[in-house]
């Protein structure tokens, strides 16, 4: 069966609203039809760019008996644009992989006409698909409404305060805990953010946005961070739209990274399915002060860990047995689920007495990140040898989105390389910065 992927960005929203279908804010779904083809950037080699649809697309099938066009990203030499050629295609066919599962995703795909069940005679890998139908024992091209239900649990904030990790020196853990109150935050600034402040996080919610750092008090008497109005009026909207919010303690962050991972089912020697959550790679990023994704170096895996090494003292060893340990933990916690798809998850590199420790876990993403892009970017790269070598790490490419406010509106200036071939309409891009 054919792939075909589906950049929709706002899964968490999705996921936080639990209806479909979803109408994500106008700029976001401008974010996703401009960024259709960045799902192609996710492919570790060229030549197995998957198709990608618009939500235009998805719809237009349901209203055509399951045909419509997809856009293929197609290889470029360096320095020259990037190209895409259409091709009609039918999704009664096809398999879909989007960013994220939804149930606003799912609604659209079964309208779209993509089976939900492997057809008889159809081949598609246990890796693709999201495992066994309970009723029927066929492989399940779209995941059930009780998956979804409980893909949508796990993926909330609170699901993640605590894994079972290796204690270690070098590891420094965030306290966080679910609040349901501004008394229970302000109970967890006074514990544990009273030198260094809390973050507080809305339980759905991705690339930055749904987060508030909150300083702690100037003064031993002085009032409480809390109380100041727009953090009040934050705090009163999260509890009231999400019912909760995730207060963290704040650490001094010296740098992200996230460690990647993909889950599900694969055959056995047997010929038996069996779920497991393999390593899939490291990926060194950016924020801004406020958390907000800004983009990620484009280094492979050796170089990533020889960076942390020099630049942290952290030894090349820790991320390896972390990813692990890691891997062992979210099989535990997301076997029962039965989830099938990427998994991210976000740490720090944080100053702390004695030197430079790592926080194994900020955030556990089920779905596609960024990360995942600029991995394979990151691969692809090496073996056409236009990265730099071991000697000049501090030269990698960054990788990273612009936008603008309206089509008449300059890109940011900088030496960089379109990733993606541009309408001129686009308020989004993707670029390689140098």
């Amino acid at each position: 069966m054919q792939t075909v992927c589906l950049f929709n960005s706002t899964s968490d929203l999705a996921l936080a609203s639990d209806c479909a279908p979803f109408r994500p804010p106008k700029g976001l779904r401008a974010m996703e039809n401009d960024l259709a083809l960045l799902p192609a950037l996710c492919s570790e080699e060229e030549k197995e760019a998957p198709l990608c649809l618009t939500f235009d697309a998805l719809d237009l099938a349901a209203r055509r008996g399951g045909r419509t066009r997809a856009l293929r990203l197609l290889p470029s030499a360096p320095g020259l644009p990037a190209r895409c050629e259409a091709a009609d295609i039918d999704l009664r066919r096809c398999l879909l992989r989007p960013w994220g599962w939804n149930r606003d995703v799912r609604l659209r795909a079964l309208r779209a006409g993509l089976p939900e069940l492997l057809p008889p005679g159809a081949a598609a890998g246990p890796s693709l698909c999201c495992g066994p139908d309970t009723a029927t024992g066929q492989l399940r091209l779209i995941p059930s409404d009780e998956q979804l239900s409980a893909w949508r649990r796990i993926a909330h904030r609170g699901a993640w305060l605590s894994l079972p990790l290796p204690a270690g020196p070098l590891l420094r853990p965030a306290r966080k805990a679910e609040v349901r109150s501004a008394g229970e935050a302000a109970r967890c600034l006074e514990d544990w953010g009273a030198d260094s402040g809390l973050m507080l996080k809305r339980p759905y919610s991705c690339s930055g946005r749904g987060l508030l750092e909150v300083p702690p008090p100037a003064e031993k008497e002085a009032p409480s961070a809390l109380a100041a109005p727009h953090v009040a009026r934050w705090m009163a909207d999260g509890l009231r739209l999400q019912g909760s919010l995730i207060a963290e303690e704040r650490l001094e962050k010296a740098s992200d990274l996230a460690l990647l991972f993909r889950a599900g089912y694969e055959a056995a020697p047997d010929g038996e399915l069996r779920y497991a959550v393999r390593p899939a790679g490291y990926s060194l990023f950016r924020t801004d002060a406020r958390g907000a994704y800004r983009g990620n170096l484009l280094l492979p895996d050796s170089l990533i860990l020889r960076r942390l090494e020099q630049d942290f003292g952290l030894p090349p060893t820790l991320l390896p047995e972390t990813a692990a340990a890691l891997a062992r933990a979210l099989q535990e916690r997301l076997q029962p689920a039965a989830y099938c798809g990427c998994v991210g998850v976000d740490q720090m590199v944080v100053r702390a007495a004695g030197g430079y420790r790592l926080c194994p876990v900020v955030e556990v993403n089920l779905r596609c990140t960024m990360g995942f892009a600029a991995h394979a970017l990151a691969r692809r790269l090496a073996v056409r040898e236009t990265l730099p070598g071991e000697d000049h790490a501090e030269t990698a490419p960054f990788f990273t989105l612009q936008a603008r406010k309206t089509p008449a509106a300059p890109w940011p200036e900088g030496d960089v390389h379109p990733l993606l071939p541009e309408d001129p309409q686009a308020l989004f891009r993707a670029v390689l910065e140098r």
